[in-house]
């Protein structure tokens, strides 16, 4: 978990770090005690205020980076503090709350610069199907429904044709009467050097970044550095080196 760099990078910068040692004498006892830890047990992460009251209920058994950086943002959102955009990268909705779908117009790299601009897009790829240049869009559920994304998308020209392996979101946009539906089968990747394409060529390029802080900043990049900045963390911003 704490191998992950930006994670790590969140929890010195948003949070004063303090590990206690299991079944060490001394302060750490001292310390489980009070807070009335088992000196056998899970890991276990537990975001404290001033007073040392916590802040959201405690758990254990959290394994993944998603899962603490979820409880990061719980925590930081609990304290009334702004939560910095490079964290909510990490916290990438999976299962039933991420929603997949594919967009065809004229060129997929336009696809993954306005498409990857939408709130609610986590991951963008650029990619082909049934003969169409296509962007391929993950996006969170719980904060962008379908019809959203295809009004969004229809804005921005981004939606000639639309591809869903869900039955009722192809019968949705067939209720449009404006387009045409696929399922989303046959679908292969474009080569890499055709992904995240308005990265390419920039100081960004050099950075290594989450899927969706690639998806943002690659959206991003070109128009407006200060909007791009903010998915980086302070390490890879200071990674950055713009020519004069």
């Amino acid at each position: 978990m704490l191998s992950h760099p930006i994670l790590a990078e969140a929890i010195e910068t948003e949070f004063v770090p303090l590990m206690v040692v299991n079944n060490q004498p001394g302060r750490d006892a001292e310390v489980l005690k009070r807070f009335r830890e088992p000196a056998w047990n899970y890991q276990v992460v537990r975001f404290l205020d001033q007073s040392g009251t916590d802040l959201i209920p405690r758990k254990d058994r959290v394994w993944t980076p998603q899962g603490t950086a979820a409880r990061m943002v719980e925590a930081l959102e609990k304290a009334k503090r702004p939560v910095p955009k490079y964290l909510q990268s990490i916290v990438v909705p999976s299962g039933a709350d991420l929603g997949d779908a594919a967009f065809a117009m004229h060129c997929f790299w336009t696809g993954e610069l306005k498409l990857g601009a939408i709130d609610g897009v986590v991951r963008t790829e650029a990619g082909w199907l049934d003969g169409h240049e296509v962007t391929r869009v993950w996006y969170d559920r719980s904060e962008l429904k379908f019809a959203d994304l295809l009004k969004a998308a229809q804005k921005v020209d981004c939606a000639r044709k639309v591809f869903s392996a869900s039955a009722d979101e192809r019968a949705h946009a067939v209720k449009t009467g404006r387009l045409s539906v696929g399922e989303l089968t046959g679908y292969r990747a474009a080569k890499a050097s055709d992904q995240k394409r308005q990265i390419q060529g920039t100081p960004y390029a050099a950075i290594s970044m989450t899927a969706m802080q690639a998806t943002k900043v690659n959206a991003l990049a070109r128009r407006d550095h200060q909007a791009a900045q903010l998915w980086l963390s302070p390490t890879q911003r200071a990674g950055l080196k713009f020519r004069e």
